[in-house]
């Protein structure tokens, strides 16, 4: 039995001296994928001609910094890049037990088939040993049926003043499969300025050169004649590139802006009456605004006792660059003298008016002029007479 015992205990002590070194002595179990790579689009449909950009992600699940050459397997002339940070990469270091990303960009060329495309992204350690990898697809489909160019804005109407300048902003597109040269061209009303230029350049012109599948922010500056009424006006621009034609309709609204302008028939801010006479002064009303004027009303102001009369003293409407004829009839007051008085005339319409000031020159009536005269000969004609009385003395 004491033999027995002694087995056991001797059979369970090498046992634990057996286990030990290697539970003493073993290494920390090594992770099973070191490094991770992977895609939050793993599978995507493009269409021939456009640019796509994968966001690849590399997470070291070690406690040692990682440095990892980056390669990608797929087709050569799909030009495939790794971008971040605005560099092109070759490299990239993952600090321990953390993640970066990266952008793999691919672009399908213009004569690339429709079928799909792998791409395979590996991650390879300074040994040379692949870490991982992760695999992409496109899918590449045709490109739509539609057009070779497409115009497309987002305000095709504008408004304001006559005396504005509209900018419009339109955006040109070349779905065809090569680089082409656009013409443009503008339709305005008669007398409108129009200019059109690349967004935020200054330089003019009227055809621009655009690559395949790419497009181009326009901006289209119009500029109406002051004087234009209010209203609604198309506004086309047209682009062509060979046999493709693309348009789009555009319009300015202009807002009416109230002007008028007040002056005499002759030019002329003056007049001459006479104390006892009523003299009339012909005026020209034009409505030099955009909108129609309404209730145009004409107020004189004058001088102490002097009355002036504007017939007619409203105009009910005037409609846009049109003139009304007013005659004003002034009448200098009773115990006016001879010399130089100012009369105001107005007109108005709303918001707007005009004023003139008129210099009335009063001068002496005529009669009174051959009253001084005959008084003046008499006291010529009566010393002529003393004289000749007293020389024969």
């Amino acid at each position: 039995m004491k033999r027995v015992r002694l087995a056991i205990t001797v059979s369970t002590l090498m046992l634990l001296f057996g286990l030990m070194p290697g539970i003493a002595l073993g290494d920390t179990p090594a992770v099973a994928t070191p490094v991770v790579l992977s895609t939050d689009y793993p599978a995507v449909i493009a269409t021939v001609g456009s640019p796509l950009t994968f966001s690849v992600n590399l997470t070291n699940k070690t406690q040692a910094w990682q440095v990892l050459d980056l390669k990608v397997n797929g087709p050569a002339d799909w030009k495939p890049t790794f971008q971040s940070g605005g560099f092109t990469l070759r490299q990239v270091t993952v600090d321990p037990n953390s993640s970066r990303s990266v952008d793999l960009q691919v672009t399908p060329p213009a004569d690339a088939k429709t079928q799909d495309y792998v791409f395979n992204v590996q991650a390879v350690n300074q040994d040379g040993t692949a870490m991982n990898n992760v695999s992409v697809t496109v899918t590449l489909q045709p490109r739509s049926s539609q057009g070779g160019l497409t115009l497309t804005t987002s305000y095709p109407d504008l408004s304001g003043q006559a005396d504005s300048s509209f900018s419009f902003t339109f955006s040109i597109t070349n779905n065809s499969s090569q680089d082409r040269t656009i013409n443009f061209a503008t339709t305005v009303p008669p007398n409108w300025q129009a200019t059109l230029k690349p967004s935020y350049e200054s330089t003019q012109v009227s055809a621009i050169s655009l690559k395949s599948g790419s497009n181009q922010s326009m901006e289209l500056d119009v500029t109406p004649p002051h004087s234009t009424p209010a209203g609604r006006y198309p506004v086309t621009v047209r682009a062509t590139a060979g046999g493709d034609t693309a348009q789009i309709p555009l319009s300015v609204v202009v807002i009416g802006n109230p002007a008028l302008s007040l002056t005499t028939s002759s030019g002329q801010l003056n007049t001459h009456p006479t104390v006892d006479a009523t003299t009339s002064l012909p005026l020209i009303i034009k409505n030099s605004g955009s909108a129609p004027l309404q209730n145009v009303s004409l107020s004189a102001s004058t001088p102490s006792g002097w009355n002036v009369t504007l017939t007619p003293s409203t105009i009910d409407s005037l409609p846009v660059g049109q003139t009304a004829q007013v005659n004003a009839s002034i009448q200098p007051g009773t115990r006016a003298l001879a010399g130089d008085y100012m009369v105001t005339l107005t007109a108005s319409s709303g918001s707007a008016s005009d004023s003139k000031d008129i210099r009335v020159t009063v001068e002496t009536p005529t009669t009174w002029g051959w009253v001084a005269v005959g008084a003046i000969a008499v006291v010529v004609v009566g010393l002529g007479l003393v004289f000749a009385r007293y020389s024969r003395r």
